[in-house]
């Protein structure tokens, strides 16, 4: 039974790739997310740093089509506290794609739903980082908005972002 249920979870969640074989344009769209995200978490006003740091956790993104680029909040400072890679002692590791989290940060589609949906896998106690999903909505996500831009512009042009 062992054997049967590591194979099922295999196939349902196959292996990230790794690094080496990484597409470039989605290292290049995952650097400048954690860019971005340094800004947006660091320039939150005082009193919206105090309530994410209430959360008292830590969370790191991975970008699985990026390997091993990724970042790491720390939600139990104000003001939070951004690494640019990801930490192994997290309590809370997010796996999802480059584009995907900027889909998030845009507004084009939803953490929770498509955490639901298993587009986007987790380990930890993901609940935490949820219950502050309402107050994302009250950082400044321009800086994302232009990162969308570039990008888009960038791949209607056929470039390669190496």
């Amino acid at each position: 039974m062992g054997e049967d249920y590591e194979k099922v979870s295999e196939e349902v969640y196959p292996p990230p790739p790794s690094g080496a074989g990484a597409d470039p344009n989605a290292r290049w769209l995952a650097e400048r997310i954690i860019q971005g995200s340094v800004q947006l978490y660091t320039s939150a006003e005082p009193r919206l740093a105090h309530r994410f740091a209430l959360a008292q956790t830590s969370l790191s993104w991975h970008f699985t089509d990026a390997e091993p680029l990724g970042f790491t909040l720390l939600l139990d400072r104000a003001p939070v506290e951004v690494l640019t890679q990801p930490r192994s002692d997290s309590e809370i590791d997010i796996y999802l794609t480059a584009q995907q989290l900027l889909d998030v940060y845009t507004g084009r589609s939803h953490l929770t739903m498509e955490i639901a949906r298993g587009n986007i896998t987790y380990e930890g106690t993901v609940r935490k980082f949820l219950a502050l999903v309402p107050l994302h909505k009250r950082l400044d996500f321009r800086v994302m908005g232009a990162i969308a831009r570039e990008y888009k512009e960038h791949m209607a042009n056929g470039q390669s972002a190496r």
